[in-house]
């Protein structure tokens, strides 16, 4: 087989190609731009200082406690310099206690971080150095008998365990270089740029800095704002005209949802996109739009970053292959379905201080095979597809591997011994269950912070329930599935929310999101809040407040109080609002730029000049970015709109919050002559779509205007269509609390289609019971399609009647009760 790399070594295989591409960007990170030849003595400067102050010698280990930067990747470098072994750790995910577990597992010969974190492990047996006390070190740049055995392995991955402690995978060298050999050939070597964005201590990280280090390519390294933020991430992809990404799907949905599809055109011709760690949704497969590559990839810690990959295609909706074994790697299946793999990617096994050789327990054979744990089956093509676990022990939660007892060992410290703990996955995060306290018993703020002072921020648990008992199966074991299955969220009062309470809303959205209340003095990345969740708070403040929030506001604040203040600042746009325009709670509303209202008011044609209308028409935007244009559409106003198209106003152009164009805000506010004419005039497509996919018609559903529904689907607009929140024009309808606007969705969707769930689970009913709108309810239940959903659950466990409480509508809570103990 022919081979990419000359040597078996990591730290050679970069020699060799920096003397090749001396003057070449090898990394960037903001604003941070390394060469090659810069990198290649950095790396030797920061090897010749750790061997004098540690005095390491070919095999001792070297824990990185470090940020995700362009210094890590030089260190470890210099760790493979000097033939030692490397221990990622990042400082930004990992706790001061489990920090030092690593520490002790790994029973490490140096520590090295920065001065906050050196200061903390002083007195520990490792030795300890900061980044910022290295100096400078003159090497000879001639480096002879750089070519030489080299046997300690490349690193020890730290993962969950499940006795409570975490455990380390020993990977050699030529294990890495045998995953680099195979993605040579896989992905071809025409690329550029790979933009890197999953945490260093996640060993699918390795690939994506040291491919484009052994071939000569340029690693941009996304930070960690950046990594969490998908318009920031989307904004660095096209800006630095990436050329392959690699991430999960969690963070490829983040992408996507911050509009990654509208630039399809853009991306296609050269996007690379890789993407696992996690079952590869179906809905995923829209990726196949912006990239003429989408590999799904597979494959444990124990068997080196990846193991098996699959080019997926757009076409099918059910479950996506993990593919076929890559180079040199071989699987087998027993006769219980479980995965076995075997070759060159087999690790050295699990780390033991006290032994001589790494020990090859837990999944490790002695044939030399590695016992995943995962059902798998193939398929008539020979691809493997993942069935599910053999133990549900073991997890992958939004792409981190996860053992359930070392977290149930963890907050059994917390709860005491008199309590029994449970834990399980529970709709991509994590549920936690107590037997023996009651509920109002559970402090969730202060477990949480506390389990954060032991755990990494993915292994906290998202919701927190005290039951009566833990289910268990036929031979008494815990039956985690039916566990699962159990509600997570729990009314323990009646709500005592007004609906015109802008603030109590704000902070009844933050508690169905963290599944506890909301701590106002501290951040909300503390208590929980992913990526992923801050989305659907977003999504909730959306659907709940009507404000725009960015998921870059989520983090910002350094207090959830903060936050909430931001929020409630923002306003909230009427239900039944025709202008467009924004109220604020209490308050009045933020004036407009003067030539903005004087779009929306219609008198921009007398009170300014045509020289200025021409210079202001696309260059004055609110702070949302919201164009004159829109103002002028949103109120109806054709002869503004008129001259404003005359004198070069962009009628396409979309804002920078949910990418509404001209036409959106029309059918938003029941202009449906403006929508006409809009169509006609500017040919803006009928279905088109916002950053989050939502179409004019199911914003004139949202805003109650039949009519204007009438005018779009005249024009051809679609009403099957789904946005990205799974929702149709039902559920707009609901939120709108128009009854008449209900009853035509009636008129044009089939019973089947008017009874369909969003993502959330959420019918219309549940909309318009959440809303307080009693007569949607009343006449919706006497449709037979929707008798049998009075107490039917949304995906949190909350029936309509649950969730008209939780709007603050205790009657129709009760009247929901009532229908359900009907006959």
């Amino acid at each position: 087989m022919n081979r990419c790399l000359p040597y078996d070594n990591l730290w050679l295989n970069f020699v060799a190609t920096a003397r090749k591409n001396p003057d070449k960007t090898a990394l960037r990170c903001n604003s941070t731009l390394v060469t090659y030849d810069q990198l290649r003595h950095l790396a030797e400067s920061r090897a010749s200082s750790l061997g004098e102050l540690a005095a390491l010698s070919p095999g001792s280990r070297v824990l990185l406690l470090l940020s995700r930067d362009a210094e890590f990747i030089a260190m470890t470098l210099a760790v493979w310099k000097l033939d030692c072994t490397m221990i990622p750790l990042d400082s930004e995910l990992t706790p001061g206690e489990r920090a030092e577990q690593v520490i002790e597992e790994s029973q490490c010969d140096l520590v090295v971080t920065n001065r906050e974190n050196a200061a903390a492990l002083t007195g520990k047996r490792s030795k300890v150095v900061a980044v910022e006390d290295l100096v400078w070190s003159e090497v000879d740049k001639k480096d002879t008998n750089e070519v030489k055995r080299r046997s300690a392995p490349a690193y020890i991955m730290f993962t969950s365990g499940s006795s409570g402690r975490p455990k380390g995978v020993v990977v050699p060298h030529c294990n890495v270089v045998n995953v680099l050999e195979h993605f040579c050939a896989e992905v071809d070597l025409s690329w550029s740029k790979w933009l890197a964005v999953t945490t260093f201590q996640f060993d699918i990280s390795v690939l994506e800095y040291m491919l484009p280090l052994v071939i000569g390519k340029e690693c941009l390294v996304a930070d960690s704002r950046t990594c969490r933020n998908g318009s920031e991430l989307l904004r660095l992809l096209l800006q630095e005209k990436v050329d392959i990404m690699q991430a999960t799907p969690t963070t490829w949905q983040l992408l996507v949802t911050a509009g990654l599809l509208d630039k399809a055109a853009e991306l296609r011709p050269r996007l690379r996109v890789l993407c696992g760690g996690e079952p590869f949704p179906s809905k995923l497969r829209c990726l196949c739009e912006v990239s003429k590559m989408v590999l799904n990839c597979y494959g444990p810690t124990e068997t080196t970053i990846w193991s098996a990959t699959y080019r997926v295609t757009a076409e099918g909706d059910g479950a996506v292959p993990i593919g076929k074994p890559i180079r040199d790697t071989v699987f087998e299946i027993t006769d219980s379905g479980e995965l076995l793999i075997g070759g060159a990617g087999v690790a050295s096994g699990y780390f033991k201080a006290d032994l001589a050789a790494p020990c090859q327990t837990g999944g490790f054979t002695v044939e030399g095979w590695y016992a995943t744990g995962d059902r798998v089956a193939v398929d008539a093509d020979g691809n493997y597809l993942f069935r599910g676990r053999m133990s549900d022990t073991q997890v992958k939660v939004r792409g981190y591997r996860i053992e359930l007892g070392e977290i149930e060992v963890a907050l059994g410290k917390l709860l005491g011994d008199q309590i029994q703990c449970a834990v399980v996955p529970h709709n991509d995060h994590l549920a936690a269950f107590a037997v023996g306290t009651a509920e109002a018993s559970l402090n969730v703020p202060s477990l949480k912070r506390q389990l954060g002072r032991v755990l990494p921020p993915y292994m906290i648990p998202t919701w927190f329930r005290a039951i009566p008992f833990l289910p268990v199966t036929l031979n008494g074991k815990l039956d985690r599935k039916a566990l699962s299955a159990y509600p997570v969220l729990v009314d323990t009062k009646k709500p005592t929310v007004s609906v015109g309470c802008v603030r109590d809303r704000i902070k009844e959205c933050l508690r169905l999101v963290l599944g506890s209340d909301v701590v106002e003095d501290a951040p909300l990345a503390e208590q929980g809040v992913t990526s992923l969740l801050a989305v659907v708070l977003v999504e909730a403040l959306s659907e709940t407040l009507g404000v725009s929030v960015d998921v870059e506001h989520v983090f910002a604040h350094a207090r959830a109080e903060s936050f909430i203040s931001f929020v409630e600042d923002l306003g909230v746009i009427q239900p039944h609002s025709t202008d467009g325009t924004k109220t604020k709670a209490g308050k009045k509303s933020k004036k407009l730029d003067p030539f903005m209202a004087a779009c929306q008011d219609g008198t921009v044609l007398q009170a300014y000049s045509a020289a200025d209308i021409k210079k202001k028409c696309n260059s004055v935007t609110d702070r949302f970015g919201s164009s004159p244009f829109h103002y002028a559409a949103g109120a109806g106003h054709l002869d503004v709109c008129k001259a404003l198209l005359a004198m070069g106003a962009d009628a396409s152009y979309g804002d920078n919050k949910s990418g509404r164009n001209a036409l959106h805000w029309a059918a938003r506010n029941g202009r449906d002559g403006m929508v006409d004419w809009l169509l006609d005039a500017c040919h803006l497509p009928v279905d088109s779509d916002t950053k989050d996919g939502t179409t004019p018609l199911q914003l004139a559903c949202w805003g109650g205007f039949p009519t204007v529904c009438d005018v779009l689907v005249r024009r051809g607009a679609d009403v099957h269509h789904v946005n990205r929140w799974g929702c149709i024009v039902t559920h707009f309808a609901a939120l709108s609390g128009k009854l008449e606007t209900m009853k035509w969705c009636h008129s044009v969707l089939s019973p089947a289609e008017l009874v369909l769930g969003n993502d959330q689970g959420h019918t219309a009913l549940h909309k318009a019971a959440y809303g307080g709108h009693r007569d949607i309810c009343e006449w919706l239940i006497t449709l037979d399609c929707f008798k049998e959903l009075l107490d039917t659950p949304d995906v949190r466990g909350q029936t309509p009647a649950v969730l008209a409480r939780k709007g603050g509508h205790e009657e129709l809570g009760a009247w929901f009760d009532e229908c359900t103990q009907l006959p």
